[in-house]
């Protein structure tokens, strides 16, 4: 499998809706911003409302994908909580995240899979995917989450793919998107004929959208992402 950088042309293959969610400052905004842009910033604005990006990506077969990547971050804020059921529903591939630094986030993991089939609703059998960031910054001194936990959780909550990821580096984080279109291969495997209708795409590779009140810079510290 690859992934490629797409240009300003109207993709052919199928369009894939890829929400991530996971705690406030675990890495999903620079996890996304290193798969489309190959670039890693220290200084990335916080996201408060949704942020989409795009990505073709193509199989072992050659068959062409697009990713629209979709964060969800509210920051907290009550204002946007109504807009949680439109963003979930739709899409074809959950990621939930944690930062291998902070346990908190992970154990966060089960409220935020908890959060989505509530309000997403999806139909049984539906592909998650469970990634762990900030791998750079997860030596014998720092890590707060142990390899063997995330591989347990996942077996407990029936998620086939599980993986560890640093956007600073670009470890995983291609691997991270090529899991999660396997999983979603393997979850239609079954009913292929009645599930791969296209969509049109109409968004370009580079859309962003952020809703709501201004993002703010944060200060720099040594972690490896705020967001």
């Amino acid at each position: 499998m690859s992934v490629t950088s797409g240009d300003k042309k109207q993709f052919d293959g199928r369009l894939l809706k890829v929400v991530i969610l996971g705690d406030m400052g675990v890495g999903k905004t620079c996890l996304m911003r290193r798969l489309v842009y190959d670039q890693f910033d220290l200084y990335a604005f916080h996201t408060i409302g949704v942020e989409f990006l795009t990505k073709e990506i193509e199989d072992d077969d050659h068959n062409s994908y697009t990713l629209q990547v979709d964060i969800w971050d509210t920051a907290g804020q009550e204002k946007f909580r109504s807009l949680r059921t439109p963003f979930y529903r739709g899409a074809d591939l959950c990621m939930l995240t944690y930062s291998l630094i902070d346990r908190h986030s992970f154990q966060n993991l089960s409220y935020w899979r908890k959060e989505f089939l509530f309000h997403a609703r999806p139909k049984d059998n539906f592909p998650f995917i469970v990634v762990g960031t900030k791998l750079d910054l997860a030596d014998v001194h720092t890590r707060d989450v142990p390899e063997d936990w995330a591989e347990l959780w996942c077996q407990q909550n029936a998620v086939q793919f599980h993986t560890e990821t640093s956007s600073k580096t670009s470890a995983n984080v291609e691997k991270a998107f090529l899991m999660a279109l396997d999983a979603w291969k393997r979850s239609n495997a079954s009913d292929q004929l009645a599930n791969l209708s296209f969509r049109k795409m109409e968004l370009q590779p580079d859309d962003l959208v952020r809703i709501g009140v201004r993002s703010q810079r944060r200060k720099i510290t040594k972690k490896c992402c705020f967001f």
